[in-house]
């Protein structure tokens, strides 16, 4: 018995695709993807968001403000004339509601912000 080299057919390990474009195609594919995903978590969001109630937004506004307070220890920078505690007005009259401490916050961030834009 004797072994003999063949020729191989032709058109063996030749393709009629170019990889660098299926590589394009994969790549628009994963984008397009990614995009609709984006999108739709955006659309679910925006609309569950309008079923949160009001008392649950508050108790989350209340952790953030706590928590901004804990990491900055007065809770936003000093602004023109004030001491930039949002609690310092609140305290001042007794009355340390959510309400109080969101009023003084914005206050001073109209400030801060008029201050930016030179208004």
């Amino acid at each position: 018995m004797s072994y003999e080299n063949r020729v191989p057919p032709e058109g063996t390990n030749v393709s009629a695709t170019s990889p660098l474009l299926e590589f394009f195609l994969l790549l628009g594919a994963v984008l397009v993807g990614i995009l609709i995903l984006v999108f739709t978590l955006s659309v679910a969001a925006g609309t569950l968001a309008r079923f949160v109630p009001f008392s649950v937004e508050q108790r989350l506004a209340s952790v953030v403000l706590a928590e901004t307070d804990a990491e900055t220890g007065s809770g936003t920078a000093p602004a023109q004339g004030g001491s930039g505690d949002p609690a310092a007005g609140a305290s001042a009259s007794g009355d340390t509601s959510l309400e109080a401490r969101r009023t003084t916050y914005l206050s001073a961030l109209t400030a801060r912000l008029a201050d930016r834009m030179h208004l």
